[in-house]
């Protein structure tokens, strides 16, 4: 693996579901995977279980790419977290599994199915989607890919930006936020940009990035990726998601909050998100073995009422306060909430929290 550099995506196999081998994603994929053996199964359940008893499944999963279906629902809520106050997100859950390596990543637990998965059944995404928007067009609607995948590290094989996007436009109360870690933008800058539309990055500092975020573009590379897409006219997203406590955080996030702001104009950025490390007990053994060199578990930790392990509370109101300062001097106006956390921190961050989910989803979609 390579650290703190994106390496577009390239699997050594791709697996087509039979069901799906006649659709328009399967052949674009295909056409720009030259160098990825292909194979053929009528079974996917059964080459998932296959995958799943590797000793090194979470490693090597992800160079099988298996294009299937989606016999479910493509639109669902954010499963937030509970009794910690949630925006009211939306997922399309168009791919599964990442092609990135964070350490912290929550999917290396989440997910059961280790292999990279695309949904080749987009008309029916489409016509799903078509059906929520029209129900109630009074309501506005915020949602995203970046749940169960980066929005845009398969964006050279799929070009699902160009096919997302003439959808979403012609709903002026959905806003579609295409969040990454990477800087494939390419598809984007093609296009006009849309006022429903929000592209988005992950940030963290380069310290950060260099030894737990393999496989992504480093910060500058993200930098200019945001002024590029903002000087094009689109509005941008930052996510500080998770901040994690390591030697020199305090020089380091100010660095990049600074960075930010040169990159991008403050009124060209609708939010910016802060959340601190937070993690399922069950993850930390999976990064204790996978990333054998990261210290981001040597911090102590407390099980929160999600059942989550967090920093001690006043450590994250400590980042949160130093993050909101920063930004503040650079950016009063600036639009800063909190990712999953309590009233009470929201209170020692702000003066005051919202009262309830509602208000806040509310908050984000006055932004909107």
């Amino acid at each position: 693996m390579r650290r703190g550099t994106h390496v577009q995506y390239s699997p050594d196999t791709i697996w087509i579901d039979e069901r799906v081998k006649h659709l328009p994603l399967v052949e674009r994929v295909l056409s720009r995977s030259s160098g990825s053996r292909v194979e053929y199964t009528t079974d996917p359940k059964q080459l998932i279980q296959e995958a799943r008893s590797r000793p090194d499944a979470r490693t090597a999963g992800k160079h099988k790419l298996l294009l299937t279906r989606n016999d479910g629902a493509f639109f669902r809520p954010c499963p937030g977290t509970p009794r910690y106050l949630c925006c009211g997100y939306q997922i399309l859950d168009a791919a599964e599994n990442c092609t990135l390596e964070c350490s912290y990543c929550v999917l290396q637990t989440y997910l059961s199915n280790p292999l990279m998965v695309l949904f080749a059944n987009t008309d029916d995404m489409k016509r799903e989607l078509n059906r929520v928007f029209r129900r109630k067009p009074q309501r506005r609607i915020r949602l995203g890919t970046g749940e169960l995948t980066d929005s845009l590290a398969l964006e050279h094989l799929t070009d699902f930006s160009e096919l997302i996007v003439p959808l979403v436009e012609r709903y002026p109360h959905v806003t579609f936020e295409f969040k990454t870690k990477t800087d494939s933008i390419e598809n984007l800058l093609a296009r006009r940009p849309s006022p429903n539309l929000v592209v988005s990055w992950s940030l963290s500092s380069e310290a950060m990035i260099a030894s737990d975020e393999w496989k992504t573009a480093t910060l500058a590379r993200r930098m200019s990726a945001a002024q590029r897409c903002a000087e094009h006219g689109f509005r941008i997203g930052f996510h500080f998601d998770p901040l994690i406590v390591h030697d020199g955080w305090e020089q380091n996030y100010q660095k990049v909050v600074e960075q930010l702001f040169h990159a991008v104009p403050a009124e060209q950025i609708i939010w910016i998100s802060l959340g601190a490390l937070r993690f399922p007990p069950s993850l930390k053994p999976i990064i204790q073995e996978r990333f054998p060199r990261s210290r981001i578990l040597y911090e102590e930790f407390i099980v929160g009422e999600d059942g989550k392990l967090r920093y001690f509370k006043p450590l994250r109101v400590e980042l949160y306060q130093k993050m909101v300062e920063w930004i503040r001097e650079l950016a009063p106006q600036a639009f800063i909430y909190l990712c999953m956390e309590s009233s009470d921190v929201w209170k020692k961050v702000f003066g005051k929290a919202p009262r309830n989910n509602c208000e806040l989803g509310r908050m984000l979609d006055e932004r909107c």
